[in-house]
């Protein structure tokens, strides 16, 4: 039985052995690598923006649009309002950053 096992064993990595090829170095036959497409160079100079905006409604209807005085920044009511704005422009190159 152990001579047995050793021949499965000598038979098995002898065929892993020749199952294996060596790679062609004949240039007719090779693949020619496939070539990446040329990248665009990005704009250094980019555009930004933001924009925070509300609308403000009071469920209880008083007279008039004015909210009390303790309510800084929104103290109207009824109507659409900006609570912030942002419009940025920004310059990135290899040497200069702004």
């Amino acid at each position: 039985m152990k001579h047995l096992l050793t021949l499965g064993l000598a038979l098995s990595a002898t065929g892993t052995a020749l199952a294996q090829t060596t790679p062609t170095t004949d240039p007719a036959l090779a693949v020619p690598a496939p070539t990446a497409p040329a990248q665009a160079t990005p704009n250094p100079l980019t555009f930004y923006g933001f924009i925070d905006g509300y609308y403000g409604y009071d469920f209880k209807k008083p007279d008039t649009q004015d909210r009390p005085g303790f309510l800084y920044s929104h103290d109207r009511q009824n109507e659409f309002t900006v609570n912030q704005g942002l419009v940025g422009m920004r310059y990135q190159d290899d040497n200069v950053r702004g």
